[in-house]
């Protein structure tokens, strides 16, 4: 049997204007958080390694779709699109 996943759960957005760049998410193993981009995002919720949030394709487009929760209500912050930490 394989190692086990990091799990991780979404608790805030980065937002360049209205649009979505990023996502804040925490490591529930560490409890440690930080910034992941809408690709990383992408990757983990298609393996299942993020416990509020799964993917889906529409029209070439990923996405995503709360678990329990509206992603539109979480935190967000406002972003400039070069930004790689805040």
């Amino acid at each position: 049997m394989g190692a086990k996943r990091k799990q991780y759960k979404i608790t805030g957005r980065y937002l360049n204007k209205r649009e979505v760049v990023g996502y804040h998410m925490e490591d529930l193993d560490t409890n440690k958080s930080s910034r992941f981009s809408r690709d990383q995002v992408a990757f983990l919720a298609g393996r299942g390694q993020i416990v509020n949030c799964e993917a889906q394709i529409y029209k070439d487009k990923v996405l995503y779709r709360g678990i329990g929760c509206s992603l539109d209500d979480l935190p967000s912050k406002q972003v400039t699109e070069d930004t790689e930490e805040v």
